[in-house]
């Protein structure tokens, strides 16, 4: 805005047009690289909530519109006033000020904020499946209340509606035990039946309904005690292999001095 109403007014601010014009293509660099930055965050959030982290994704885009907007844009352009009036210190220290402080405040925000909703995440979801294995109603007030809360969680972009990405984590929170191909099935199970997970838009109502036949859907591709997840398995196949060898380790010497 500084720079359109002294370019478009011809407004002399007693720099002189050598120094006046040198400010100006500084101005005009920073202002280029503040919208390459922003492309720069828009395009990192795009990136992870595509590879399977739209927690981590909605939580940078979030922090990062506050520091440019209250921390990095106002103090580098007060810093780039002060440059063009010669104030070389002033100006350089509010420039790194909003640089600096905007870029740790965001990484430190989002940091904090990722692990408390995790936290808070995690609680809500066990909360959850204890009530929905407890056949609890979940029309009654406390119910209705847990699922509330788990609904706000895990709408990590604040639409009111949880679409498919977010249902995906939801469940994988819910059912921690299973592999990643049977939760896969699981959703693909509510989806035939739940025209709004197909759509990828569950509202609360929707969300609420869907959870009194989860777990029978849950149940349909695995018997209670038939699943053994990933983790398990590897971790087992690794002591075993390990104990093993130990074995073969203790048994080789002695047929070596028996030959």
């Amino acid at each position: 805005m500084i720079l359109i109403i002294m370019t478009n007014l011809q407004t002399d601010l007693g720099l002189g047009n050598p120094s006046y014009l040198l400010w100006a293509d500084w101005f005009n660099l920073v202002q280029i690289f503040m919208l390459v930055a922003g492309l720069g965050i828009i395009l990192y959030v795009h990136l992870t909530i595509q590879s399977g982290s739209p927690a981590q994704g909605y939580q940078v885009n979030f922090w990062s519109r506050i520091a440019i907007t209250f921390f990095i844009y106002p103090f580098v352009t007060i810093g780039l006033i002060l440059l063009g009036y010669r104030h070389q210190e002033a100006g350089a220290f509010f420039i790194a000020f909003g640089f600096i402080w905007g870029i740790v405040a965001t990484v430190g925000l989002v940091q904090y904020s990722s692990r408390k909703r995790r936290k808070l995440s995690k609680k809500a979801a066990d909360d959850l499946r204890e009530q929905i294995n407890a056949k609890a109603d979940l029309r009654s007030t406390e119910v209705s209340a847990i699922l509330e809360r788990a609904f706000t969680l895990f709408d990590l972009d604040n639409s009111e509606m949880i679409d498919r990405s977010e249902m995906q984590m939801l469940m994988a929170s819910l059912y921690p035990e299973l592999s990643k191909r049977n939760l896969s099935l699981v959703v693909h199970k509510l989806r035939e039946r739940f025209a709004c997970v197909a759509a990828g838009e569950i509202t609360l109502e929707d969300f609420v309904e869907m959870f009194e036949v989860v777990n029978s859907v849950k149940d349909e591709i695995l018997p209670p005690g038939s699943e053994i997840d990933k983790s398990m398995s590897r971790g087992l196949m690794r002591m075993t292999t390990q104990t093993f060898g130990k074995s073969l380790g203790k048994i080789t010497p002695t047929a070596t001095q028996t030959a």
